[in-house]
């Protein structure tokens, strides 16, 4: 009844409802009420709405998501995001390994709606690229990089069939023309990257390969034109085109 009675407007709506449970004990539920207007996304889910409601809040919680068969797939996608895989403050010390996963981790339920095996594969994989990519931009620069963006993006593609890659780094990006990228991050204490991730696709396709590029310079000061304070502080989320490339 109260999430009936609920009128969510353009940015959606969220009320929470304490409850005693079976052995006594104070449980929580939080009701978020999705609006009816579209947005600018093609998805009529709103995923911008769940994931400006639940974000940074439900890590360790239940998510049961009452949508249409049409709209689980930009639902739960919306709520992966929910939950940052990288967070420097919730890294306490003496924190074991599994206490660490529980606070990155949500379960994620459907009312009258059951997907199929095929499409909770793509939902695992589209989530794990999503959440790869924000730990990515998450990462401050001392932490990420071009050297470890490297490693990181060596280990996401490691053991997927077709999957080739180059690497050209230090003076040899001088030497074989790449002089931009050698120049922008050669004073450095982490030397520039250049990383080709190649798929083989499918052998006798006939069909023409394609070239997604990201940039991913890991923090950019401006240089000679030295950027201001606040202009500099959002500096480490240049590398997020590489990032979504790479997820």
């Amino acid at each position: 009844k109260q999430a009936e009675a609920l009128s969510p407007g353009y940015a959606g709506m969220k009320v929470e409802s304490p409850w005693l449970d079976k052995s006594g004990e104070v449980r929580k539920v939080t009701l978020v009420a999705l609006p009816d207007a579209a947005g600018r996304f093609v998805s009529t889910a709103r995923p911008d709405v769940i994931a400006k409601q639940l974000h940074g809040k439900i890590a360790g919680q239940e998510v049961l998501l009452a949508v249409p068969e049409a709209d689980i797939l930009a639902s739960s996608l919306a709520v992966a995001r929910c939950v940052p895989p990288y967070n420097a403050k919730a890294e306490k010390k003496g924190q074991k390994e599994k206490e660490q996963d529980e606070a990155s981790t949500v379960n994620v339920g459907f009312l009258d709606s059951r997907p199929s095996d095929e499409m909770l594969s793509r939902l695992g994989a589209a989530s794990s690229s999503i959440r790869l990519a924000q730990g990515l931009v998450d990462m401050p620069p001392n932490v990420l990089t071009p050297a470890t963006f490297r490693d990181v993006a060596l280990r996401a593609v490691e053991g997927l069939p077709g999957i080739s890659h180059a690497i050209i780094e230090g003076e040899a990006l001088r030497d074989r023309g790449y002089g931009l990228l050698w120049n922008t991050g050669k004073s450095a204490a982490a030397g520039p990257c250049l990383l080709v991730l190649t798929h083989e696709g499918k052998p006798g396709s006939g069909l023409k390969g394609a070239a997604l590029v990201g940039k991913g310079i890991t923090f950019d000061t401006g240089g000679a034109a030295l950027k201001s304070r606040e202009g500099m502080i959002g500096m480490k989320r240049d590398m997020g085109g590489a990032a979504g490339v790479l997820g």
